[in-house]
């Protein structure tokens, strides 16, 4: 079970944010407020107990543990992306009907 504070919006504002280094940048990609964003990010870093950027340099830089858990989070958010694909084109309840076609 995930530490209470890990949540995936607090990990796709953490992989944004990595990935920018702006936290006004990764409000206007999520459509977060400004505040709403550090808040993400706050509570992810007590969740782990330790701190994946630096706060003090801007642009935002991750920290040696920031960088590790980066990778992790990339890899756990790709697989959920898939999934969540996976799952929306395997969905076929909204069709009426349903033809195959069968090149030989």
């Amino acid at each position: 079970m995930l530490s209470k504070g890990v949540t995936l919006r607090g990990l796709e504002v953490f992989e944004a944010l990595a990935a920018t280094g702006s936290v006004a940048q990764v409000a206007s990609a999520t459509g977060l407020s400004q505040p709403a964003v550090s808040q993400q990010l706050r509570n992810l870093e007590t969740a782990l107990a330790t701190d994946l950027i630096d706060h003090g340099k801007r642009p935002m830089r991750l920290t040696p543990a920031g960088h590790s858990f980066l990778i992790r989070a990339e890899a756990a958010l790709s697989q959920l992306r898939l999934a969540q694909s996976e799952l929306t084109v395997m969905d076929l309840a909204h069709l009426s009907a349903l033809s195959i076609g069968v090149i030989d």
